[in-house]
């Protein structure tokens, strides 16, 4: 494993300030100075910055059913109820990806931020299925266009599937543009009433209560 990598996952810094850090001569492997580009064996080799050893975290993968009026932040000094009011005060999670504050269901909360990359970056694809309630039906010709695309606001926001039954919809999506699935059907002239995301790839909210979470296997959560 590379030093800088090592680092990001044991909290140190982010791979970018990790490598100043090594560069400053701040880093020791085994008592030797480290070098950028230097590579590691996390189970074997001892590590210290400034003198104090770092140890690699144990990773933590959670489910998370993120209640309405509940921010997706850890920290905000504006704001009423966060995801830190549901969690232990020891756990050292962040969220992958948002959802609104008005709306609720599925987020996943880790620290390890290469698996939260492969989740949340639109180039792998990841889907995230939504139940969204209107203030009208959507025509066909609606559906259409909103899986071939449409442009707003500089970007174009495209569904990969959508259902609908009456004024309910499944919206499958996964750009992860802000607020993308409420602007898509703002374009038709559509409220959104209520939106809750039930799955993120092949993991489904489940059994799952607001508020409440549970532990999960990375290998749950497959692209689908």
């Amino acid at each position: 494993m590379r030093l800088n990598k090592f680092l990001s996952e044991a909290g140190v810094a982010s791979r970018r300030k990790a490598d100043k850090i090594i560069r400053d001569g701040r880093v020791k492997i085994n008592g030797i100075m480290a070098k950028i580009g230097t590579t590691l064996n996390p189970e074997l080799d001892a590590v210290t910055v400034d003198g104090k050893i770092v140890r690699r975290r144990d990773y933590v993968y959670m489910a998370f059913y993120k209640p309405r009026d509940c921010t997706t932040t850890l920290s905000d000094p504006h704001a009423e109820i966060t995801l830190k009011d549901f969690l232990p005060r020891e756990l050292k999670v962040f969220p992958v990806g948002r959802l609104d504050k008005d709306a609720e269901g599925l987020l996943i909360l880790t620290n390890d931020g290469d698996f939260a990359f492969n989740i949340a970056h639109p180039r792998f694809s990841v889907e995230k299925e939504y139940d969204v309630l209107l203030t009208r039906s959507l025509k066909a010709e609606e559906k259409e266009k909103m899986i071939k695309g449409i442009e707003s606001d500089g970007d174009i926001l495209k569904a990969v599937s959508v259902s609908t039954d009456g004024k309910r919809a499944r919206v499958v999506m996964t750009e992860g543009k802000k607020r993308e699935v409420k602007r898509l059907f703002r374009t038709f002239g559509i409220k959104v009433l209520s939106l809750k995301r039930v799955r993120i790839g092949s993991l489904r909210l489940g059994g799952l209560k607001p508020g409440e979470f549970v532990y999960i296997d990375p290998k749950q959560i497959s692209k689908d």
